[in-house]
């Protein structure tokens, strides 16, 4: 495939080998490539029909309707200049196969009181026969793929309940279902991108938090982030961090460091695709202790902390980043870190950019 695409004139980016791009005097392309899906992005309808002859020229294929992509509906709206992502067809297919079509519906993913241990797992023969007929694996791997595309509401429940797959308990399974028992209540939301706003449409801003000593097995803690272009969701993240942090402070600093790999990868991703961030990515974080140690370090506070974390000084010092207080009520990666109360969720899920549609 690459061999025939490069001879129309594309070109595959280092930052995703399945991104092609083409600069002519009819304007800038981008063709998005998935196993044997193509996807293309033109300035002008005539040159979109012109890719799309040369592809057929090189490729058997068939033109489908560009508003569904890999099961996932794409709605525009050329007045606002924007562009919804829903995949509400998948939740319900997913509430079906799994017996929850008729299910009460939740308004949170996981109870704010939600804390699984690997002790919930099975304790007996009995046990581990009756989980060995609950598609607990299936569940969660559904609910991941969800949290990927267009429901980052469910990205911390997901990554939770996937910690557990290798041996999950009744415990877990009625977490998973409780999961679905939300998706139930809001197959309506749609995840909204694009910014009518050119000035700010191409802003890539950054959030990063963490909820310390979590995790009830082994006290590590969970990191979350999000980046937002024109202040709509593209990125977010949510991850039980590898080493155990000795303080919150420093559980933030782990977190700054997994947010700014994120965000220098889409910095990279931005400006082969055309759109050069040429100012500093802001990097909210809500601890001021950490930003200290960033912006200001000092030996005695950080030589524990392992010398890999220590290269966001080095992005900060270079301009890459900027770093920004945030408080603590505002920190929308929050979302991302443990189960919020009804309140606090649902002013994150305003700013996540997940609407009723």
């Amino acid at each position: 495939m690459d061999s025939k695409l490069t001879t129309i004139g594309f070109k595959s980016i280092r930052s995703d080998p399945a991104v092609y791009v083409r600069n002519i005097d009819l304007g800038h392309t981008i063709l998005a490539v998935h196993v044997d899906n193509m996807y293309t992005i033109c300035e002008s309808e005539v040159e979109l029909e012109r890719t799309r002859s040369q592809l057929h020229g090189l490729f058997e294929m068939k033109k489908e309707d560009p508003n569904w992509f890999m099961g996932y509906q794409l709605i525009p709206d050329e007045a606002n200049c924007t562009i919804a992502i829903s995949q509400r067809h998948y939740t319900e297919s997913i509430l079906k196969r799994f017996n929850m079509t008729d299910c009460t519906p939740r308004s949170l993913p996981a109870i704010p009181s939600l804390n699984l241990s690997k002790d919930d797992g099975p304790k007996n023969k009995e046990e581990r026969k009756k989980m060995e007929k609950t598609p607990y694996r299936e569940l969660v791997g559904a609910l991941l793929w969800l949290s990927r595309i267009s429901r980052p509401d469910i990205s911390f429940a997901s990554a939770y309940l996937s910690r557990f797959n290798s041996n999950p308990g009744q415990q877990h399974w009625k977490a998973a279902q409780e999961c679905l028992r939300y998706l139930a209540g809001s197959l309506d939301k749609v995840l909204v991108l694009g910014n009518p706003d050119r000035d700010k449409a191409i802003d890539l801003i950054g959030y990063t938090d963490a909820d310390f000593a979590r995790e009830t097995d082994d006290r590590k803690s969970v990191s979350g982030y999000l980046y937002q272009l024109g202040e709509r969701s593209i990125s977010w993240g949510s991850k039980k961090q590898d080493t155990v942090a000795r303080s919150s402070t420093e559980a933030e600093y782990i977190a700054a460091v997994h947010a700014v790999g994120e965000g220098l990868w889409l910095r990279n991703l931005m400006h082969e695709l055309g759109f050069d961030q040429e100012e500093a990515t802001t990097l909210q974080i809500d601890n001021r202790s950490t930003m200290a140690i960033i912006e200001r370090p000092r030996q005695q506070r950080t030589k524990y902390i392992d010398i890999k974390h220590h290269f966001i000084r080095d992005r900060v010092q270079d301009g890459s980043f900027t770093l920004k207080h945030c408080p603590t009520k505002s920190m929308v990666a929050d979302i991302f870190t443990k189960p919020l109360s009804a309140d606090i969720f649902k002013v994150h899920m305003k700013s996540l950019g997940l609407i009723p549609q």
